[in-house]
Formats: structure tokens, sequence, C-alpha cells
């Protein structure tokens, strides 16, 4: 693969994530295409690209048999660039995604998974339904005049082919994403967004779709905010938005670590809304015989899994396992090998409705942890559970969350005695409520979102 080489000039001091462009006035608009192309490819790749990521495709691939064949034929046609304009076209036309703000409404918000759809209600709680009217979630899909109007602009098409087979990648799925994001910049440069959108908010930093419409927002000057969904880490992008809705000063730490590791510094005005709208409950011991609480990752070792579920289910103190699958992979129980029952939570129900059947918790590498330790409920990490590297988000490392071992289902005391003064010293960095009222929040969140939509109230 070639290097990136980008011109006109670049400005010094920021790296290829977030390249920033003096525009010479003279420079062909092609040429300017082709280089936003380029710096957005950079910036998908830098991510997806990353090592700690390098088990996701295999874990997909094991999931859904399809995505094997899929990943096959991206990695085999990559090197062509008649594919890499098919599959442009492919994104185009059945990619489900692309979505078109409704008209008249100046906040756009973006972000299609159930997860994104709670953290804008987050948002919109805050705002006590002063623009209730001027909001829009995820606008409407886009039609197919409009995707096949992008997908027949050939000239354009083919210049997005020709940087995604320069720069293809040699992994698969770091590939198809950014086959994505180029394809969505071709849609929303052809559609942009209507120019009543005075403010663009997301709740993923790192969806291809995402990615693309924030480039392009940034280039237009369009004012943008990011809502944290989920917890995060140092591997994600840094921070590059007007305003950053952050859970804890974990987050902040995680994100300040990710703009180190670029050579990035730039100031952000980040504002902390915690995703709880309840108070703390300290965790605590339970009675015996437990109902154990499992959830499961999006990208299982369904093997160790197993596993881990014979041996808990046959202890003498369980009564029940519960388990939580992730909105991306079904488990399918077998009751063979298993001493307690095991039953699998309805599909829609809530994290909350979970939490409440249950006295246990055990995790993988999941955001879920922080919610169950903040509801009351004594939570342990399960390792090797998925095909993400261990204790992913840190948790273990930093205290707040102990490796579940077997015997300490035989003594009730042990199941809290981790959970103590010195473990709520440190969870505050991850829970703002165990110190503060949600409604102090709420307010400053308030606040900043009108400093954001003056345009709205002029």
């Amino acid at each position: 693969m070639p290097e990136l080489c980008l011109t006109p000039r670049i400005r010094q001091g920021v790296q290829a994530d977030k390249l920033v462009i003096e525009r010479e006035a003279t420079m062909p608009k092609t040429a300017c295409r082709q280089q936003d192309l380029e710096l957005l490819l950079a910036e998908v790749q830098e991510f997806y690209g990353q090592t700690i990521y390098a088990g996701m495709e295999g874990g997909i691939a094991k999931k859904k048999p399809i995505y094997r064949l899929l990943f096959a034929i991206v990695r085999r046609g990559s090197s062509f660039r008649i594919f890499s304009l098919l599959l442009l076209v492919g994104v185009l036309l059945f990619h489900r995604h692309l979505r078109c703000p409704q008209k008249r409404k100046q906040i756009f918000q973006y972000g299609l998974s159930r997860n994104n759809i709670v953290a804008f209600e987050r948002l919109n709680v805050c705002l006590s339904g002063r623009y209730d009217a001027e909001i829009d979630v995820n606008g409407l899909p886009a039609s197919l005049r409009s995707r096949i109007a992008t997908a027949v602009s050939l000239s354009r098409l083919w210049q997005g082919a020709s940087v995604l087979e320069r720069y293809r990648h040699r992994e698969a799925l770091p590939h198809l994403q950014t086959a994505i994001a180029i394809a969505a910049h071709l849609f929303y440069t052809r559609h942009p967004l209507p120019s009543q959108v005075s403010l663009l908010c997301v709740a993923t930093d790192h969806s291809p779709v995402a990615m693309a419409l924030l480039f392009i927002a940034r280039r237009s000057g369009l004012k943008t905010c990011y809502i944290q969904h989920a917890p995060v880490t140092e591997y994600f992008p840094p921070l590059n938005y007007d305003l950053s809705l952050l859970y804890d000063q974990a987050s902040v730490a995680a994100y300040t670590k990710a703009a180190a590791r670029r050579g990035i510094s730039r100031k952000q005005r980040i504002v902390i809304l915690t995703p709880f709208a309840e108070e703390f409950k300290q965790p605590q011991s339970t009675r015996r015989p437990y109902r154990i609480g499992m959830c499961l990752s999006a990208v299982p070792q369904v093997a160790q899994l197993t596993g881990l579920m014979e041996q808990v289910s046959n202890h003498s103190s369980v009564s029940q396992i519960v388990l939580r699958c992730h909105p991306r992979f079904r488990f399918e129980v077998s009751h063979e090998n298993f001493g307690a029952p095991v039953v699998l939570q309805e599909q829609n129900a809530s994290l909350a409705s979970f939490l409440d059947s249950v006295d246990i918790v055990l995790v993988p590498s999941s955001g879920v942890t922080i919610e169950a330790l903040h509801r009351g409920k004594p939570t342990f990490y399960t390792d090797g559970m998925d095909e993400l590297p261990e204790d992913y988000y840190g948790f273990v490392a930093e205290g707040i969350l102990p490796k579940f071992d077997l015997t300490v289902l035989d003594d009730s005391d042990l199941i809290a005695a981790h959970f103590d003064a010195v473990w709520k010293a440190r969870f505050v960095r991850y829970d703002a409520t165990v110190d503060s009222a949600v409604a102090s929040a709420h307010q400053s969140v308030a606040n900043a979102i009108a400093g954001l939509t003056r345009k709205i109230d002029a």
C-alpha cells in the first residue's frame, strides 16, 4: 500500500487522523475532493486498523458465516479499482445507515443503535422541551432516488474508487469500513444537510457514516456535538467537536490519552453528563441462593462461555442464570449440562429489568459494567469470554471491577468484600452521581447547548 502523500501544504503539529489543510486559492475542485477523501480515509483506517482490534474481524466472521464470505471477497477484490467502484455502488444503494434530516429541523442527531438513541434521549431531557420542534433524531432513510443519483455520478464515484484502491487496507474489516465512509462522503457532498441545520449531534465517534458526516460538517463550519453512549478507551478517535458531553472523569482521561497517543493538543469544551437518571447505590452482599446475571458480548467465545455457564450453574449456591445477549448476538441455550435453570432475557427487554432480576452480574469487556455497579449489583469480570483483549476498558486494572472466581460464591461476605470505601473512591471517576446531583449536570448541558444554538434563538 503506498504512503498517503497529501497536497497542498499540510499544517504541522497535527497527526494524519486530524490533518488540517491550508487550501490554495487556485487548487482545482477535483483535487480538493480527492484530498478530502484521502484525509477521511486516513481517519477511518487510523481507528479500525489498530492492532487492538485485530481480532474483531475473526469474531464477526464466526458469528455470521456470511461475513466470512464477504471479508474474503473484499480481501481479494480490494486490489482492483473496478471492484472498489462496485463496492461503493453497493453501499450507496443498500447501506441502511444513510439518513437525511427532515425539512425545517435545525438540530440533526445522528446515531442509529439503541444505545445511541438512548444517549439522545438523555441529552434532550436536559433541554426541557426547549428545542423539541427543532430536533430531528436520525431523520429519514435516504431515498432510492438520491442513492441512485449519487451512484451514477461516475466521475466522483471513480475518484472515490481510485482513492480506495490506491490506499487499500490489507485487512478486510478496516477496508470495508473505509468504503462505507467514502460512500457516505460522496452521498452527503451531493446531498448536503439542509441549510436550516445549525447543529450536528452524534452519539458515536467511530461509525464510518458518522465520521463522514462530521468531516463534512467541520469543512463547512457547521457546529458539532458529541454525546458519549458507552465507555471509551485511549484507542478511540481524539475529541474534535465544538462540545463533548462525556460520562465522567475517567472518560475525559481516556480521550486525553487518545490525543496524546497521536501528538494532538487542542482545547476542548467538555461537559459531564452522567448516563444515569437515578442516584448511586453501594453494591452489597445478598442472600443465597443467587440469581446470576451473565452479559454476553457481540463477539463471544462460545466454547469458553458455555464452560463457565456449566460451572456456575452447578454451584450449590446458584438458583438461576439469566443471560442478557448483546443486540448483535443471540445465544442458543442447551440445558443438557446445566444444574440450575438458564433463561434468556427477551431481546428487547431493558438493562434495568435485567439488573432488577439478578443478584450478581458477570461481565466480559462491556459498558454494562458501570451501570450494574451504579445500581448496586456486585459485578465481576469474566476473562476470555469474547474476542476483545483482556480488560479492554481497564476496569480491572483501575480496581473497580474484580475478576470472577467461582469460590466467591461460597461465602456471601466475599461477594461484597471488594466494594468498600476505597473502591467507592475509585468508582467516583466512572460515576459522577457518587458525589454530585444529576440535576446540576442537566443544567450545565442545557447552558452549553444554548451556546451552540444562538442561530435557532435569534
